[in-house]
């Protein structure tokens, strides 16, 4: 794809065509004749993990890393903090209060739990955050097992120091 066309520019142009391959397969599909030094990969959805492919990047260092060699990135965190957007509040959910004139605040409830039902990717201002923040995931590439993957929990505590409804 683009991105594998991308990175083989990158390492030409920088000298490096003689030692780095760029392969542009299906990490479960893809056959190697040795094991590598580093697998260098961009698996990172929203939330880490919600396109599921850090499955990928598992097998791919379980099958074909070398004991000594490098995952980049190596390591990710998910962190979780309060977050207070009366922008978009108002604009979802505070809209049903007056619609043309009329009071439609029944509404409220249902556009509430749709606007907390799918992640959303935001620039989010530093005012924004209502509360101290969490880590609730700390992977470690290198050494984290496929059913870690699979399966994420945590115990968290944040302090809110705003007054704002929860969601």
């Amino acid at each position: 794809g683009e991105m594998a066309t991308h990175a083989a520019t990158i390492v030409d142009a920088n000298g490096f065509s003689d030692v780095v391959k760029v392969m542009h397969a299906k990490v479960e599909e893809v056959q190697l004749p040795e094991k590598v030094d580093v697998i260098v990969s961009e698996w990172m959805g929203i939330f880490l993990v919600y396109e599921a492919m850090l499955d990928s990047v598992l097998i791919a260092r379980d099958r074909w890393l070398k004991h000594d060699g490098h995952m980049l990135p190596r390591r990710a965190r998910l962190w979780l903090c309060p977050l207070r957007d009366t922008r978009l509040w108002e604009e979802r959910v505070g809209f049903w209060t007056n619609v043309h004139g009329l009071d439609m605040s029944c509404l409220q409830p249902i556009a509430a739990a749709e606007l907390c039902a799918q992640p959303r990717i935001e620039e989010v201002a530093a005012e924004d955050m209502a509360g101290t923040h969490a880590c609730i995931a700390d992977f470690d590439l290198g050494s984290m097992r496929l059913d870690e993957a699979r399966r994420i929990s945590s115990r968290f505590e944040c302090t809110s120091h705003v007054r704002s409804p929860i969601l």
